[in-house]
């Protein structure tokens, strides 16, 4: 729901470029040509105990990993590619803060779950 949300915000086709995955490592998120979105350190972080704090968590962590496709290093290109990304979906934010928890936006495609090596999706 709320990663749909923003790649529709963000306007990042979510079937080929948003992924989520579960490792118990400190990774956040990472860009390897698409995004990827670790949800076990989302929830270890407790950061899924209010919806506010999931949108802003998430919201920062899509536009840090997009930046990523303008500069590969954290230097002033990304920090104007982050705030470029930030500015641009900023007025439609508040279309995902009335959609709490799941809601899917309109007309978009839900996630496929798919089995990676010998762990059960």
């Amino acid at each position: 729901g709320l990663l749909v949300s923003l790649a529709e915000l963000f306007n990042v086709p979510c079937q080929d470029r948003v992924h989520i995955f579960e490792e118990d490592t400190q990774t956040v998120a990472f860009n390897g040509g698409a995004l990827f979105f670790n949800l076990r350190y989302f929830v270890t972080e407790n950061h899924a105990d209010s919806w506010e704090e999931a949108v802003s968590f998430w919201t920062v962590s899509f536009a840090h990993e997009l930046a990523h496709f303008e500069s590969l290093l954290h230097d002033r290109q990304h920090g104007r590619a982050m705030e470029n990304a930030q500015r641009a979906m900023l007025p439609d934010l508040p279309k995902v803060l009335s959609r709490p928890w799941g809601a899917t936006p309109s007309g978009r495609q839900g996630w496929t779950l798919r089995q990676e090596g010998n762990i059960a999706l």
